[in-house]
């Protein structure tokens, strides 16, 4: 997914770029064809505007969608909730008013697809486990860091300082020699009572599935009524890096990398084997949806859930 997703800028920075590009393809019979194509340069539009209309602003509503959505299906039993995020979108809120209306319109099954959702507040993961969930769980067996000060790099870090700060009062050194953080090691957290979902859940996952949302995969396995479908979520089974995630500006080129402080070890985890949590249900990709534009996995999930009404 991601070489598919930066291939044109792959293909670019390794060979550079050409006036005329060689393709072999596959017309709409099926034959086999070659054609040479030209490189494509944009227009630069060189007129001049003494005035520009200013584009209206997107309704915050509607710029809150590219992070979560709920919709539900006109027949009043499926509902399909998509969460890109665990950072954006004021959850919180968003998931009080979401399972509320999920519990008066009596709700059978939920889609919560998780397809793009690279992680975030592990608050907000726990938040949405609590809804699910049903039993108790903890959100890791351990979460724990090799420091606790980012001395003697600080300055290259952006918010360095307060980083430090946090770093000194979340974590306690214990006998192993990291810092671990307590709290989220022990306390328990119960399902919600209020507006708890407790019907037929399809998790959809896939390689972008990381950290916050990988753990909220790992605590939902198994449980009755939940069933992950798609592919093997990129975040680990076994365990991820997060937590804290401070941006470093490398001191020459000045460029930006992201370096995960905390290893954050599964709650009930597996052996450590590398590889990401397996769905319950394996959908792989599509060759004639990717063709025809449609959502195979979405597809598919939706035929096992009409299935099982009739």
């Amino acid at each position: 997914i991601r070489l598919s997703g930066n291939f044109p800028y792959y293909h670019r920075n390794i060979y550079g770029i050409s006036k005329k590009y060689s393709i072999t393809y596959l017309d709409s019979a099926g034959v086999e064809n070659k054609a040479e194509l030209p490189l494509f340069v944009p227009v630069v539009d060189t007129s001049k505007k003494t005035q520009r209309e200013k584009r209206p602003e997107a309704p915050k509503v509607n710029r809150l969608l590219k992070y979560r959505s709920l919709s539900i299906d006109s027949s009043g039993k499926l509902a399909t909730l998509t969460l890109n995020t665990f950072s954006k979108g004021k959850l919180r809120s968003f998931f009080r008013r979401s399972f509320r209306e999920l519990r008066k319109k009596s709700i059978q099954h939920l889609v919560l697809d998780l397809r793009s959702n690279g992680g975030g507040n592990v608050a907000s993961s726990t938040l949405l486990t609590k809804y699910i969930s049903r039993s108790p769980f903890k959100v890791a067996d351990s979460v724990y860091a090799a420091s606790r000060s980012l001395g003697p790099y600080t300055r290259h870090i952006k918010h360095g300082f307060f980083n430090n700060i946090e770093l000194f009062f979340i974590g306690n050194k214990k006998k192993d020699g990291n810092y671990h953080v307590g709290l989220l090691e022990r306390k328990i957290y119960q399902p919600k009572k209020k507006n708890h979902f407790g019907s037929n859940v399809y998790v959809l996952t896939n390689g972008p599935t990381f950290s916050a949302a990988a753990l909220f995969c790992n605590t939902v396995k198994g449980q009755a009524g939940i069933t992950l479908l798609g592919e093997e979520t990129g975040g680990g089974w076994h365990g991820n890096s997060g937590i804290m995630i401070p941006d470093i500006i490398l001191p020459h080129s000045k460029n930006t990398v992201r370096l995960p402080l905390f290893r954050l070890v599964q709650y009930n985890h597996v052996p450590k084997t590398g590889t990401g949590i397996p769905p319950d249900i394996f959908i792989g990709t599509s060759y004639e949806a990717l063709i025809k534009g449609y959502d195979y996995k979405m597809k598919v999930v939706r035929e096992m859930i009409l299935q099982s009404e009739r």
